[in-house]
């Protein structure tokens, strides 16, 4: 596959081995103050709109690989919607989106001297008790609008995924925002781009499940041969590598795909990940035994993040609804012409994205 951006995605493993090394321990342990304050330094934390899809899938992809959990992956995506949207991030802020989840519903009021407030909840916010800002989709009649909220105005549950990262369900009452600007990108490509970060990580964390389970397969005997000499853990190492190169290339041709076809490609990519990665999960713990379960095994910790990624940003069945919208309309001429260049089937709808990415 290609690996988005190679220098960028050495740059960050590197820096994570190293944690890793030096707290001898096989994933970055919840909040490294330390490896976050390098990430600042070295601009890692403020990546927004001035790099591109690839450099961030870069960074998520290393993140799914060492299990590092920080934010690095959410903030990201958040400083490239407030950005284009015009929304005011410091440096040194964690800045996290919120109110992206499906039902989620955030109201806006005017008063009569045109001040705004905003209540609702949103659920499930990636690192939200660790936020200083929160960017949210505010609805104001027909219109949506995007906001820049303190975390210190909000009240909040912390809650966890099953990879013990934050997942916070934040309280909204009658909270006036610090900026608000209209909406631009749209709530759909930044949950898109969510869900396609989130399968970039997805790939991170496969391809270190295959290269385990084929380290364990070599070096674990039974009955007098390795593992890997049995015709059944042969066949699951085989069936998890097709799953690793599936999602890798999914990724791949939505990350360099034309404005017009993202959206359709970032759907076919979370569908491909979220049912290729329980594949893999599945074979990954049947191939290393009860020990992949283990406290001091490293699979676990990749495992349950690929548990838990699959349904954040939407679930591989609601993209597969998302694509088949895509792919099937009332002036379609069938999947093929959609699916295949000229594109000028796709001219005249709602497909393109609102900012570049």
């Amino acid at each position: 596959m290609i690996n988005f951006n190679d220098d960028l995605f050495e740059v960050a493993s590197k820096m994570f081995e190293r944690k890793q090394a030096a707290a001898r321990y096989h994933a970055v342990e919840p909040w490294a103050q330390d490896l976050w304050d390098q990430l600042r330094t070295s601009g890692f934390t403020t990546l927004g709109r001035d790099a591109t899809v690839a450099d961030h899938c870069a960074l998520a992809k290393a993140v799914g690989a060492y299990a590092v959990a920080l934010p690095l992956v959410d903030t990201g995506l958040a400083r490239w919607a407030a950005e284009h949207a015009g929304l005011s991030v410091a440096d040194e802020e964690i800045v996290v989106c919120a109110g992206l989840a499906l039902g989620d519903d955030l109201v806006g009021s005017v008063d009569a001297s045109g001040g705004m407030s905003i209540t609702g909840h949103a659920r499930r916010v990636p690192w939200a008790s660790r936020a200083d800002v929160l960017i949210a989709p505010v609805r104001i009649g027909d219109r949506v609008r995007w906001a820049r909220l303190r975390r210190a105005d909000v009240d909040f549950n912390e809650s966890v995924n099953l990879a013990s990262e934050p997942r916070d369900d934040l309280t909204i009452t009658a909270v006036v925002p610090t900026e608000v600007a209209d909406e631009a990108p749209r709530v759909k490509d930044v949950r898109a781009r969510g869900a396609l970060l989130r399968a970039a990580s997805g790939v991170g964390a496969m391809e270190f499940a295959l290269n385990a389970s084929l380290t364990y397969a070599e070096q674990r005997t039974q009955f007098g041969r390795p593992l890997s000499g049995f015709q059944a853990v042969q066949h699951h190492l085989v069936m998890m590598a097709e799953a690793v190169a599936s999602v890798s290339s999914a990724v791949d041709a939505a990350v360099f795909s034309p404005p017009e076809q993202r959206l359709m490609r970032v759907a076919a990519a979370k569908v491909i990940f979220g049912e290729q990665s329980a594949v893999l999960t599945r074979l990954a713990h049947q191939v290393h035994g009860a020990i992949g379960a283990t406290e001091e095994h490293p699979l676990h910790t990749r495992t349950r993040r690929l548990w838990s990624w699959q349904d954040e940003f939407g679930t591989a069945t609601q993209w597969a609804v998302e694509l088949a919208t895509q792919l099937v309309f009332a002036t379609s001429p069938g999947a093929w012409p959609v699916l295949t260049p000229p594109l000028t089937v796709l001219a005249s709808r709602d497909v393109g994205e609102t900012v570049p990415w």
